[in-house]
């Protein structure tokens, strides 16, 4: 069953994000806040799947992790996800996942599930 663990917890500071992607030979993620402005930067050959959640906050995620989280109100912007069905689909569809992470990113306007088989470089723009 899939399940999502906190993970830079107090590494990303809580705020009410919407986010920016770029997207090249990595992937930049643009949390901007009301207070703070935050870049994650996945190197390496990260495998993206984005869906906007404006109108269907969770929908198409595991109804039991969406509905544990709403209740602690996503303490977190980051989480690890282990056993992901978007992993299982990948590795069904392009081949071998092992050496890729699953993570996804919760902001008020995107759910972005990112896959990447190195670091993640976590840096505050500012505060302010």
């Amino acid at each position: 069953m899939e399940k999502w663990i906190d993970v830079y917890e107090g590494v990303i500071p809580k705020d009410n994000y919407i986010i920016e992607i770029n997207w090249g030979r990595k992937v930049i993620a643009n949390l901007i806040g009301n207070a703070y402005n935050i870049k994650i930067e996945f190197e390496g050959e990260p495998i993206i799947h984005c869906m906007d959640e404006s109108d269907m906050l969770g929908e198409g995620y595991n109804e039991k992790e969406i509905e544990r989280l709403k209740k602690c109100r996503y303490k977190n912007t980051i989480y690890k996800i282990n056993n992901g069905e978007y992993k299982r689909y990948v590795q069904k569809h392009i081949g071998s996942t092992e050496k890729y992470d699953s993570y996804i990113i919760v902001t008020e306007n995107y759910f972005i599930e990112i896959m990447t088989n190195s670091k993640i470089i976590i840096t505050n723009i500012d505060e302010g």
